[in-house]
């Protein structure tokens, strides 16, 4: 069963405001603005409706803004392509509970409405979720407050970007280093890598045992947190004569 939107938020505070929803905001102002410029009036409502929505359409993440009651209003083709719809009209007027399983849509539906109470804008939460074809997908969503020429807040705007091959690298990487600290731990020898400064960067088990601690207590630490003053100025001289020199 496809799972609740993770409300795992990473990168800028919550007070900034995504550079993605600045770019549409900013290609809304910039359509009106040509159109204007080209005219000499203020632009066409449809004619401007239009010229965003073919800008909108062009880029590679989705795209959407949607009303208090969490009825989408636009969407561009990369939201239609993502939940298996032809095209991006098919969408407008519907919820996300016509479009997710109810755990999903009550997901998003409860997070959109404490943005639409709190006026405070999400930015980078990562979402996991089922496509259509039921694959995982994990998307980077932003979401900010709509406002109208009152200040009143009449929907919400956002931005979601793929970030699966993102995930599954990240994935694969901490498999990587889980089969490499297994293995090394492994070793009944002391192992373990420092930096120009001697500060510890990996330490096998044994060495940590020795020490009375943890593996993972040892990294950024140098000998003189781990030893006596002399025994710990012999190690770091004995080490760094090896850096100086590149000889072992």
């Amino acid at each position: 069963m496809a799972k609740k939107p993770l409300v795992r938020a990473e990168g800028p505070p919550a007070d900034a405001v995504n550079a993605q929803v600045r770019r549409l905001l900013a290609a809304n102002a910039q359509v009106q603005a040509d159109v204007k410029g080209r005219s000499g009036a203020d632009p066409d409502e449809e004619v401007t409706v239009t010229l965003l929505k073919a800008i909108i359409d062009q880029l590679p993440e989705r795209v959407f803004a949607k009303d208090l009651q969490g009825r989408f209003l636009v969407a561009n083709d990369a939201v239609a392509r993502d939940r298996g719809l032809e095209q991006s009209e098919d969408i407008v007027g519907k919820t996300d509970f016509d479009l997710f399983p109810v755990d999903v849509a009550q997901g998003y539906f409860e997070l959109e409405q404490a943005l639409l109470s709190t006026g405070e804008p999400m930015i980078d939460v990562e979402e996991e979720r089922l496509d259509e074809n039921g694959a995982h997908k994990w998307l980077l969503t932003s979401k900010a407050p709509m406002r109208n020429d009152r200040g009143e807040i009449v929907g919400l705007i956002g931005v979601g970007r793929d970030i699966t091959e993102r995930k599954r690298i990240d994935e694969d990487q901490r498999a990587e280093r889980a089969l490499f600290r297994s293995m090394i731990d492994r070793v009944p020898d002391y192992l373990f890598v420092k930096d120009r400064q001697s500060r510890f960067v990996v330490a096998n088990r044994a060495v940590a045992e020795d020490l009375g601690r943890k593996p993972e207590d040892l990294i950024g630490r140098t000998d003189f947190d781990l030893h006596r003053g002399e025994l710990a100025a012999k190690f770091f001289a004995d080490e760094q004569r090896i850096i100086a020199s590149g000889n072992p």
